[in-house]
């Protein structure tokens, strides 16, 4: 029996060595379990959060201006919201939606920069967790130039997040309306053929926006086509992550504890695997066994180890 035992463990050990994936996805572990993904991921997840609170405001009342062409009132948030998020997760941000439409305008000005300082912090916060995977050390200083990439980064990340939206309320909460004016309302299948075309798009979105995270946040030049993939198996999953909150939220929103804590959460869940699935496809693309590849990464881990600043391959 112990040696059936030994000669199966042997069998395991050598299936990584057979089959390039399983190593491949062997030495992805080995790294995120080396820069401890899982404290990244939840450090990352727990800056999400406080920086959501000023960035959903202007989020929201950019929406609401997007989608109303006007100030928005508080019906009219909550239904365009409640079509974006997982059923029973809208509670968490009524009060934000609340703020939104007593101060909409002030939103725009100074409210907008405490929003832009606080996703900034939080670009910084998610930039250093992506290039621990490269094996990079932490940036002791952000400079200026560092921080306007980021406002520029956030910008970007923040357009494709409202498209985003926008697409998902237009296939959803305002399908009917989407119908009328594309004159579609009474054709059969209308409805059918707007939410497959707006899943795609949406996909596309979210691949889009996982493409530029990972290739242009690390400290480290990352060539494009090595994230496309990693890019489109974050995509899934997240959309995999989004059908699951939403299936978890409506299952436990009729008990006594998913009524008081079930939005909140269910939200902490959503921003913590979000931000593994953002570390696990950096520690993928980290372990990409190009020789050139590893060899640009590895120069790049002893100039920030002699203390010297590292370059992007776009800004410093």
């Amino acid at each position: 029996m112990r040696e059936e035992i030994r000669d199966r463990v042997e069998r395991l050990r050598a299936l990584p060595a057979e089959h390039p994936r399983l190593a491949r996805v062997r030495s992805a572990a080995e790294r995120y379990r080396l820069t401890r993904g899982n404290h990244l991921s939840a450090a990352v997840a727990f800056y999400t959060v406080i920086a959501s609170v000023p960035l959903l405001m202007v989020v929201f009342a950019v929406l609401g201006l997007l989608l109303f062409w006007r100030s928005p009132s508080g019906q009219d948030l909550a239904v365009a919201v409640g079509a974006l998020m997982p059923p029973g997760m809208l509670a968490a941000v009524t009060p934000v939606l609340d703020t939104v439409v007593a101060r909409g305008g002030s939103l725009v000005g100074i409210g907008a920069v405490g929003a832009l300082w606080a996703g900034a912090t939080w670009t910084a916060y998610l930039r250093e967790a992506l290039s621990a995977q490269y094996l990079l050390p932490p940036e002791k200083m952000t400079s200026p130039r560092r921080f306007l990439w980021d406002l520029g980064a956030l910008g970007i990340l923040g357009t494709a997040v409202l498209g985003s939206l926008a697409v998902t309320a237009v296939v959803t909460g305002l399908a009917g309306v989407t119908l009328e004016l594309l004159g579609l309302r009474d054709a059969v299948g209308g409805l059918i053929v707007l939410r497959v075309v707006g899943s795609a798009v949406v996909l596309a979105l979210d691949w889009a926006v996982l493409c530029f995270v990972l290739a242009r946040l690390p400290r480290v030049p990352v060539p494009v086509r090595r994230v496309v993939v990693p890019a489109a198996a974050g995509a899934a999953a997240l959309e995999l992550l989004k059908i699951g909150t939403a299936l978890t939220v409506g299952a436990v929103s009729d008990t006594a504890g998913g009524a008081v804590f079930g939005a909140v959460l269910a939200t902490l869940f959503f921003l913590f695997v979000l931000s593994r699935i953002l570390v696990v496809c950096a520690a993928w693309i980290a372990t990409d066994g190009s020789a050139g590849f590893h060899n640009t990464v590895a120069a790049q881990a002893l100039v920030g180890a002699d203390g010297t600043e590292t370059s992007t391959g776009h800004t410093a």
